[in-house]
């Protein structure tokens, strides 16, 4: 019988030195041939190392295994400018200003320097495609509650004053000093009435569909109407969300996992729309890579309240609800003082 082992020694037989070369991650990349999702985890936060390799595992993807979809745990209103940037709009002209929307803390999650590098490296490699061949960043987050409202709202009045002004009416019970879980407490005490967000993105769903807008007003309002209505969307799961937190049960992962599944399933969805910003919804088959921050290190499994809460992590919801996608979780972890 082997002697117990140290979780130290139970590591290192299963370590694999990473080189520095173009050899490293050769077999967890071997791994994707089949799959659909690559998810990306880690096991450190906040270091160099850290953000460097999630950049050179992503490009290796996109590169070669045909990867098409990176979706990030960003903000939608944040990541816009990101996702406007690499795929050639002449209007951002550098990687910085692409990245300046990441104010929400931790903002150097997304301002470092490899994120800089790698924004610039795939606005670099699409501009080699054509416009349907494109790869895609896309933000699946919904902490951007205020920031995602006020989107809508300019959007709106650009186009619509008059429904801008029912937007605003629609989200006043949102603007409770610009707190979020203040807004949630206010809900569950009965202090003020909930906001109906969701009559707003069922009021964006009725406008001109997009053949109409196409038709009518070209590329640049196609895009920025599915820009509003994604926003509407984060404004009406993200509410849910801070209500969540003050109900009979304060489960507040399962809501914020389930819209950034939802958000993953519609980048990776299929469709016919061409755009300048080849969006979402354009090929019958996409290769997805979201990136999770934290979702290694806490699966439902893994919590402990999540048997009387039912909490449903993004990995445990993508592996059990996309059936048909094969998805495998990897970590990578090192060890840095500090991010650039």
């Amino acid at each position: 019988m082997h002697p117990a082992k140290t979780p130290f020694l139970a590591v290192r037989d299963v370590a694999r030195p990473l080189l520095g070369n173009s050899a490293d991650f050769y077999e967890s990349i071997d791994m994707t041939t089949d799959a659909d999702v690559m998810l990306l985890g880690e096991a450190t936060h906040g270091t160099t190392e850290r953000y460097r390799m999630r950049a050179q595992i992503t490009a290796r993807l996109v590169d070669e295994c045909g990867f098409d979809t990176i979706a990030t745990e960003g903000d939608w209103p944040d990541a816009w400018r990101v996702i406007r940037y690499v795929q050639g709009d002449a209007a951002i002209g550098e990687a910085d200003a692409a990245r300046a929307d990441f104010t929400r803390f931790p903002a150097w999650m997304w301002r470092n320097r490899p994120m800089r590098e790698f924004v610039g490296w795939l606005r670099d490699h699409n501009a080699t495609l054509p416009r349907e061949s494109r790869v895609g960043v896309y933000a699946l987050d919904l902490y951007g509650l205020y920031r995602s409202a006020g989107a809508v709202i300019r959007s709106l009045d650009d186009v619509d004053p008059d429904q801008a002004e029912l937007a605003r009416r629609r989200y006043a019970a949102l603007d409770h000093a610009r707190e979020p879980s203040a807004y949630g407490y206010a809900i569950a005490t009965g202090a003020r009435p909930a906001a109906t967000a969701d009559a707003v993105t069922q009021l964006l769903q009725r406008r001109s569909s997009e053949a109409t807008c196409l038709a009518q007003d070209g590329i640049d309002a196609l895009d920025a109407r599915f820009f509003a209505q994604r926003n509407a969307q984060v404004v009406v799961n993200a509410e849910t969300r801070y209500r969540a937190m003050f109900g009979p049960r304060a489960n507040t992962w399962n809501p914020r996992d389930s819209h950034m599944r939802d958000r993953r399933d519609l980048a990776a969805g299929d469709g016919a729309r061409q755009s300048l910003l080849h969006v979402v919804d354009h090929r019958a088959v996409r290769r997805a890579v979201p990136s999770r921050r934290d979702e290694p290190a806490r699966t439902a499994r893994a919590a402990r309240c999540a048997a009387s809460a039912r909490e449903a992590g993004a990995g445990v919801v993508t592996a059990t609800q996309a059936w048909r996608m094969q998805c495998r979780r990897k970590k990578y972890g090192y060890l840095s003082e500090k991010s650039n």
